[in-house]
C-alpha cells in the first residue's frame, strides 16, 4: 500500500496548513489584519501567495485558490487588497 504524502499549503510568515479550507480561512485573517493595520508589505505577501496558488503543483493550493476566488468575502477582500496596493504604489516618494 503506497503512502500519500500531503504537501502543506504555504501561508504568510512561514505558517502552513494541510487542508485548503483551513488555508483559506487563515489567509483571510492574515490579509484582513494586514489591510486593517495598513501593512503594505504583508498585504503584498498575502496577494503574492494567493496568486502562487493558482498554478501550484500542489492540488490543495489550487483548491484554496479556487475557493478564495469563487466569491463572497474572500474574493471581496482580495479585490480590496489589490486596490490598496495599486493606490499605495503611487504614494511612495523618491528622495
Amino acid at each position: 500500500m503506497a503512502e500519500t504524502k500531503i504537501k502543506p499549503i504555504k501561508l504568510p510568515r512561514g505558517v502552513i496548513a494541510y487542508t485548503y479550507g483551513s488555508a483559506v480561512a487563515r489567509m483571510y485573517e492574515f490579509l484582513k489584519y494586514a489591510l486593517l493595520n495598513n501593512r503594505r508589505k504583508e498585504v503584498e505577501e498575502c496577494v503574492r501567495i494567493i496568486e502562487s496558488w493558482k498554478n501550484s503543483d500542489n492540488p490543495e493550493e489550487r483548491k484554496a485558490y479556487g475557493l478564495f476566488m469563487w466569491g463572497g468575502p474572500y474574493k471581496e477582500l482580495y479585490k480590496k487588497a489589490k486596490k490598496y496596493l495599486e493606490e499605495s504604489s503611487g504614494l511612495e516618494l523618491s528622495v
